[in-house]
């Protein structure tokens, strides 16, 4: 770091905030040797709160998705991979309001590309099944326009397990400071990014190295507040003429996730086709890693106008 602060035009912000994180993880009470007796009971001990159901994590709130990965638990990053548009801040927003509402566990949640008052548009249609038509026109029946204001007033009494900043410009050395101090008043249960390229760091390399120290930082993020953190991430669309598709996120991003999911459409739909896809169209999820569990594939539903999932029936 004092040799980072000798180089000139170095950026001290991002320096400084940097700085502040390693001194957090030094002054953590946590002691980093331990013995392997010490290991084994804390093993033993995490078995049997997972045998009685009381092992500490967040569930998203998406049956198929649990059955495969299981609870999130302090420290573990998720990493939610997929195109524009295909509906990985919906699904974040989903398992945002899962836990914040029905568990109800503390969220905090990064919204670098949406601000604040949209996505509470879009929390409302998740919750009260309100379509965008109705919001974009401003056409609401008697009984829509109930519904609203309900789930207007169960959001907001959700004041103290719910919390976004949507700093436009947010930097990872910014935001990982904010998330601790956050995370030490000891409510926050949960952090959730949206989304990782859009976050500026100081650090300088090219996009790809500078994308793998900022998933290494929300990795140290989750291990030093104690807490999982989701980070959504952008695949780049294919070409028009059929190039290969930008997956070099992939590499940079994998090998600090511990749960990697895919979400994709179905090929018909892909980009260059010249099919609209439906309000309800499939979502294939593809849990390609995870670190302490099983991987796997699955269909859901996405529906659109309402920004759910759903299972896909079987037949």
């Amino acid at each position: 770091a004092v040799e980072e602060a000798r180089t000139p035009g170095v950026n001290t912000t991002g320096l400084l905030d940097r700085l502040a994180l390693a001194i957090e993880e030094a002054r953590r009470p946590v002691a980093t040797i331990a013995t392997v007796a010490d290991a084994v009971q804390e093993a033993h001990d995490y078995l049997e709160k997972r045998i009685e159901g009381n092992a500490e994590g967040i569930w998203t709130g998406v049956s198929a998705l649990d059955n495969v990965i299981g609870p999130l638990f302090p420290g573990r990053l998720m990493i939610i991979g997929a195109r524009p548009r295909d509906g990985k801040t919906s699904l974040a927003l989903n398992i945002a309001l899962n836990a914040a509402l029905e568990q109800p566990r503390g969220v905090l949640f990064f919204s670098a590309e949406m601000p604040k008052d949209q996505l509470a548009l879009s929390a409302i249609r998740i919750l009260g099944g309100l379509d965008s038509e109705a919001l974009v026109r401003g056409t609401f029946s008697d009984l829509q326009w109930e519904e609203w204001q309900h789930q207007c007033f169960r959001l907001g009494e959700a004041k103290d397990h719910f919390w976004i900043d949507d700093s436009a410009a947010i930097s990872i050395e910014s935001l990982v400071p904010k998330a601790l101090a956050q995370a030490r008043t000891g409510k926050v249960a949960l952090v959730i990014v949206d989304y990782v390229q859009l976050l500026r760091t100081s650090y300088r390399g090219k996009k790809n190295e500078q994308v793998a120290f900022v998933t290494q930082e929300l990795k140290r993020l989750a291990r030093v507040a104690g807490v999982p953190v989701i980070a959504l991430s952008q695949i780049t669309r294919p070409s028009k003429d059929g190039g290969k598709h930008d997956d070099e996120w992939s590499g940079e991003l994998e090998e600090a996730a511990d749960v990697i999911l895919l979400l994709g459409r179905k090929a018909e739909y892909e980009w260059g086709s010249d099919k609209a896809e439906p309000d309800e169209a499939p979502r294939a999820f593809k849990v390609v890693k995870n670190r302490h569990g099983r991987e796997g594939v699955f269909t859901m539903i996405f529906d659109k106008p309402h920004l759910r999932f759903r299972a896909a029936e079987t037949t």
